[in-house]
């Protein structure tokens, strides 16, 4: 059987929806459902919620008459070429790969931080470009702000990484380990995003883009999903035997966008990564080297 659920940002964050899936599963198999905490009011919350002090910029930019034309069509582009790679990582691989970067770092780094700059290395030498990619990780930040697991909403910030071409891989590693932990340091910008958009006139909202959408230059956010326990979910009893996400152009329209999970049987580790076309092919063949070699 195959269990197919979707999410919608506005409703909640994965967090929440993983809220919904331990609901459903308790329900099902007769044990205790976690605790659960609607709120009514999320602006008057996250205000007591948040830190007095704001970073200031938004992650929002407003797109002039002419740039949003060009994006729109870029993005319809994108659209339409984009494929989804799934990637395997076994167990022996990833813990060689966090040796090996931990050693070079003098410190121990996390699968996330190894896996995420392995990626941007690879992406770098498919495309041979000589431009800096920039990597934007989603961030769940209830732990920073003290907001209860419980609570329902979206409550996530978006870092940005850069990743230059032709820098080591265990380089990158570490600076993707420095903003993380730099996050719970750092101000936040959920008021600046709120201010923005409200300051916005509603006729031009259609000119609002989020400022890591930019096929052109190819910026890469990322998810990772591996903390959420999916594999601890049973329906009857039993565990899942694969819990991803979709591998459809439903689910990754536009390029650019990879959600890191635990693979089969919560053991090793699946990239599901939408790409342009024209790199699907060549990201499956280093998969596959990868696995022969």
């Amino acid at each position: 059987m195959v269990l197919g659920c979707s999410l919608h940002h506005v409703v909640g964050d994965m967090h929440s929806f993983m809220l919904l899936m331990r609901s459903w599963s308790a329900f099902v198999d007769g044990t205790a459902p976690p605790e659960v905490t609607i709120v009514e009011d999320r602006d008057a919350y996250l205000d007591r919620m948040l830190p007095p002090l704001d970073s200031g910029q938004p992650s929002y930019r407003m797109l002039d008459a002419d740039d949003a034309a060009a994006m729109f069509a870029e993005l319809q582009r994108a659209m339409q070429t984009t494929e989804v790679v799934q990637l395997h990582f076994g167990e022996t691989e990833v813990s060689r790969m966090r040796e090996k970067f931990s050693a070079a770092q003098g410190r121990s780094l996390t699968v996330n931080d190894v896996l995420c700059a392995h990626l941007v290395d690879t992406l770098h030498q498919i495309e041979g470009g000589t431009d800096t990619r920039f990597l934007n990780l989603v961030v769940n930040i209830r732990p920073r702000l003290g907001i209860p697991p419980s609570v329902i909403g979206n409550t996530i910030a978006i870092v940005e990484v850069p990743g230059g071409p032709g820098a080591r891989p265990e380089l990158l590693a570490g600076t993707v380990r420095d903003t993380v932990e730099n996050l719970s340091r750092s101000p936040l910008n959920l008021r600046a995003d709120r201010a923005y958009l409200e300051a916005c006139d509603e006729s031009q909202l259609h000119r609002v883009m989020f400022r890591g959408l930019d096929p052109a230059h190819r910026p890469l956010l990322v998810s990772n999903w591996c903390s959420f326990d999916l594999y601890d979910l049973t329906f009857d009893g039993r565990p899942p035997v694969l819990s991803c996400p979709v591998p459809g152009p439903t689910c990754f329209e536009v390029p650019w966008v990879g959600v890191l999970t635990k693979a089969f049987g919560n053991s090793g580790y699946l990239w599901t990564l939408g790409v342009p076309a024209q790199f699907a092919d060549r990201l499956r063949a280093c998969s596959a080297s990868v696995q022969a070699r």
